[in-house]
């Protein structure tokens, strides 16, 4: 028996499915115009009523959408006619939770009230602070992580504060865009989020692949260890959350995951994607650092990073400083923003790297960087469904 199946969260998932029909402005960004110029529709997801919006709520719109594009394909057949749907990023910071691969062992119950033990982060506005400090200081917030189950392949991860979630949702054999086969799909996500981390111009990140292991890998020490020392950093490589302690030796030569890959297929239309670690709690105790409670992935003797524990505090700061402008938001060729909750520097981070990753995919599947943008309140969805 699955220990914590999906629908634990029956409130934000069914105000979602009630709702979802009604959010038109969500529903027509997705239908291709039938202009000559295709782009593609990037949805960041925020909260106003809790910094973080639900991994669960995410996840239904995520179907949602995806059923639009299975829909599509279904008439298809009937109908040559119809446009097809134009492809789509959503994107989100959810709060913490521990998500489990399809075709692995059932936890058990100690497994999972470990998972579930409260878990303090940093908030969006102090994000790069020590969430070590006193549970009354502000700044930081204790969750029960949820532990959900997903169609994706592998085993026992997290995702929440710290983190950006990229859930491409297109059809790889669209007449829209370059169409993929399976694992040049899987590779594009890993690509893009590569591209981004090096030519980023406060991060410049140098990263790498595994035949055996999906994802984006970085090595702890060589390359980035010396660039980063250059930059003036006296610890560079060390996590943020230990800044005055030199790289040991096994620092200096373990691979970490920067960026976790997951893709669920449905008739070709693709679901999930990648997470990137940005300024996640990646050393220290349990109660402070998520992947403390559980073997990321299944990997045993490998590590996992955040572009904060990679780079020079002054190019970190530069870089959240930068995304926290209103430059920031003229990365993608459209942008409009709708419901917009209220964030913090550390979001306008996150949200600044998602609409960078965008355009850089949406270069990669021959739409030549163009990207329409929107900022979406879920609790505007979940408002809608009660009232």
């Amino acid at each position: 028996m699955r220990a914590l199946p999906h629908r634990l969260h029956p409130r934000h998932l069914n105000l979602a499915r009630r709702c979802f029909s009604n959010c038109t402005r969500v529903v027509d960004l997705i239908q291709h115009d039938a202009s000559p110029a295709v782009f593609l529709n990037h949805i960041h997801l925020s909260s106003s009523q809790d910094p973080f919006p639900p991994y669960a709520v995410a996840s239904e719109i995520q179907s949602q959408i995806r059923q639009i594009f299975l829909s599509y394909k279904a008439a298809a057949t009937t109908s040559p006619t119809t446009s097809a749907p134009s492809p789509v990023l959503l994107s989100f910071t959810p709060s913490p939770t521990y998500t489990l691969g399809r075709r692995q062992t059932p936890i058990s119950p100690t497994q999972a009230s470990r998972l579930r033990q409260p878990l303090r982060v940093p908030l969006p506005n102090t994000m790069g602070t020590d969430p070590s400090a006193p549970a009354e200081e502000p700044g930081t917030k204790d969750y029960i992580p949820l532990v959900l189950e997903t169609d994706r392949g592998g085993l026992t991860t997290y995702h929440g504060p710290g983190q950006i979630v990229l859930w491409p949702i297109l059809d790889l054999r669209s007449p829209l865009h370059t169409n993929f086969r399976v694992r040049c799909y899987a590779r594009l996500l890993e690509q893009t989020t590569r591209a981004l981390l090096l030519a980023h111009p406060h991060l410049g990140i140098q990263t790498h692949l595994s035949e055996a292991d999906p994802g984006v890998w970085v090595r702890r020490g060589s390359e980035q260890h010396a660039r980063d020392k250059e930059n003036g950093n006296p610890a560079a490589g060390v996590d943020a959350t230990d800044a005055t302690a030199a790289p040991t030796p096994a620092d200096l030569t373990t691979d970490r995951k920067i960026a976790a890959l997951g893709v669920h297929l449905r008739r070709h239309v693709t679901g999930l994607g990648t997470a990137l670690n940005l300024d996640v709690a990646t050393r220290g105790p349990d109660s402070v650092n998520p992947w403390a409670r559980f073997v990321p992935c299944g990997l045993d003797g490998k590590g996992v990073a955040s572009v904060r524990d990679l780079i020079a505090p002054g190019r970190w700061a530069a870089a959240v400083a930068a995304a926290a402008s209103p430059a920031a938001a003229t990365t993608t060729t459209t942008t409009t923003t709708a419901a917009a909750a209220p964030s913090g520097i550390a979001a306008a981070f996150a949200e600044d790297m998602a609409r960078r990753w965008a355009a850089e995919l949406s270069s990669r599947i021959g739409l030549d960087g163009r990207v329409r943008s929107t900022t979406v309140d879920v609790e505007s969805i979940i408002t809608t469904a009660a009232s």
